[in-house]
């Protein structure tokens, strides 16, 4: 008798298990079954209606100039209000920049940007890893490669001489 019923309990067990997962397949099922709903809103914008005057807040460029930093001509900045300038030679050379052994051309041209940026009123924020040759280009190194440091001191000292020379603070993007 005990043999029976412990059969008996063994199979229903089973079958309780087998029904509670089939169960939770098809709860899954039709929960999932139904398209998602987006919430029924609307937004109306009214150009008539003044809400003050604009702020400039986020007024600039990056990579706006050319790489001597001559042009666009200055009513594209000043008839915006330009308030900034991010850049850092990208693109200059394939491959270029400091891991590229190409720092110099880079770097003029950040310079010509920068003090046309500041002549403009404008901040510069200046894009390290543009000056490093990390900018789209497959590199040979990265900074602190095998634990070694040296080769970015050099290029992060040579960039921060290069910088105090120009007598113009900039912000560092790294």
């Amino acid at each position: 008798m005990s043999i029976g019923f412990s059969r008996r309990h063994r199979r229903r067990r089973g079958l309780a298990a087998l029904l509670s997962a089939a169960a939770l397949v098809a709860a899954s099922v039709v929960a999932t079954a139904g398209p998602a709903q987006a919430a029924d809103e609307s937004i109306t914008v009214n150009f008539s209606a003044g809400s003050g005057s604009p702020t400039y807040r986020a007024s600039g460029w990056i990579y706006g100039m050319t790489e001597n930093g001559a042009n666009p001509p200055d009513h594209f900045f000043t008839d915006v209000k330009y308030r900034y300038m991010r850049a850092g030679g990208a693109q200059l050379d394939g491959p270029g920049g400091w891991v590229s052994g190409k720092y110099d051309r880079r770097w003029n041209a950040t310079r010509a940007q920068l003090l046309r940026t500041r002549s403009l009123g404008g901040e510069f924020v200046l894009l390290v890893h543009d000056l490093w040759g990390a900018d789209g280009y497959a590199i040979s190194r990265f900074p602190g490669d095998n634990g070694n440091w040296t080769d970015y001191d050099n290029f992060l000292t040579r960039l921060i001489n290069d910088v105090r020379a120009t007598g113009v603070p900039v912000q560092w993007d790294l």
